[in-house]
């Protein structure tokens, strides 16, 4: 799996390398470039339906606390 530095790294050098390229060369070069964005998107989607539950969960579970330690506290009053 490439990191966001590697992926960073290929768009530069892909960007680079269009310069002095004729029309055929560089669309194959922004077709490799698109996969790459592509890649990077799916790599995010991936994170998010791992840890997107998880997070949702955690968060409830604060909010809950909260709402609890609230209502004590206005309960002691």
């Amino acid at each position: 799996m490439l990191s966001d530095y590697q992926l960073r790294q290929i768009h530069l050098d892909a960007r680079e390398r269009l310069a002095d390229k004729d029309p055929a060369e560089r669309a194959r070069i922004l077709e490799e470039e698109r996969e790459l964005r592509l890649l990077s998107y799916f790599r995010a989607v991936r994170f998010w339906q791992f840890w997107g539950p998880a997070l949702v969960g955690l968060a409830a579970w604060v909010l809950s606390l909260l709402v609890l330690a609230l209502s004590r506290a206005a309960a002691g009053r």
